[in-house]
């Protein structure tokens, strides 16, 4: 019997997309126990004959053009119990089913997040992911709701959770973490797990200028799934816990401390710009026109 299937949307992600199915072919995990789903989002690039070239995998079209419509079409289709969600630019451990099917025997998870390491191993970008991790063990690890968030990249959903809190809303962005939330409402925080050894690399990360375009967007789409979910950023105050933590842990010198906070604080700048360039929405505009009245009468 199928136990998990893997869900894979793709739009002209023909550059890393073998790569990907490579590495979900290879898992050791029984061959028979998973289904590999790719879902052809209107690819123009080759994309969908490269994966009909993979015997084991199974070729979805999805016309409606979206990462969520792709993945909704998939899991209508999915015949496993668990559903594990990964992209076309990642290339997943040996072990990641493994580890998913662990951490989902525990019958309280409704939700497992894994570690999403970088493209490339530099400097920089291993300061970024040793922070990330400590962010994800304080984020995920407490009950403060509103902090909670999804990534569709290594995200795996128990079935029956997904039936119940889903489908993904069909938006550009974001509906991984609105998905969370709902869960996390419904359920608590102990439903949602973040586990460093479930684990892919993302292959778009590769360099710091990728980092800051991703930190870029990410600010963005918070801004506009905030309105929906109700989340909020961390503070200032648990980001330099976060930050101290990193650097006592992992006994980073003062050199690579300097480097990580350096990292950080122009990652925040991105991050920031993201959220300053997402659109008004008509209430915001509203308060916006009526504190320059307010200031124009003065």
């Amino acid at each position: 019997m199928v136990q998990i299937s893997v869900i894979v949307p793709v739009f002209n992600g023909a550059k890393t997309l073998r790569l990907c199915l490579e590495s979900l072919l290879s898992q050791d995990y029984p061959a028979d126990a998973y289904e590999i789903i790719v879902v052809n989002n209107n690819s123009t690039d080759g994309s969908a004959a490269l994966a009909a070239q993979f015997a084991r995998v199974r070729l979805l079209h999805e016309r409606r053009q979206g990462s969520y419509a792709a993945r909704n079409h998939a899991v209508a289709r999915a015949s496993g119990a668990i559903l594990a969600f990964t992209d076309a630019d990642c290339v997943a451990g040996k072990q990641w089913l493994c580890n998913i099917s662990r951490e989902m025997s525990e019958a309280t998870t409704e939700i497992v997040l894994g570690n999403c390491q970088p493209g490339s191993q530099t400097v920089w970008l291993d300061l970024w992911a040793d922070y990330e991790h400590f962010k994800h063990e304080f984020v995920f690890g407490g009950n403060a709701r509103e902090l909670y968030f999804g990534y569709t990249s290594n995200m795996s959903v128990r079935r029956a959770s997904f039936e119940r809190h889903g489908p993904f809303l069909e938006r550009r962005r974001g509906s991984d973490t609105i998905f969370v939330r709902k869960v996390v409402n419904a359920v608590g925080c102990s439903s949602v797990v973040y586990r460093p050894d479930v684990r892919v690399c993302h292959l778009e990360l590769d360099s710091v200028a990728a980092l800051y375009r991703k930190l870029y967007i990410y600010g963005r789409s918070s801004r506009l799934y905030g309105r929906v979910a109700r989340c909020r950023s961390l503070s200032w105050s648990q980001r330099a816990n976060i930050y101290r933590r990193t650097v006592r842990e992992l006994g980073y010198s003062r050199g690579r401390a300097l480097d990580l906070l350096v990292l950080l604080v122009a990652g925040a700048v991105f991050w920031t710009l993201g959220t300053w360039s997402a659109p008004l929405m008509p209430r915001e505009q509203a308060a916006i026109l009526r504190l320059l009245s307010a200031r124009s009468l003065h």
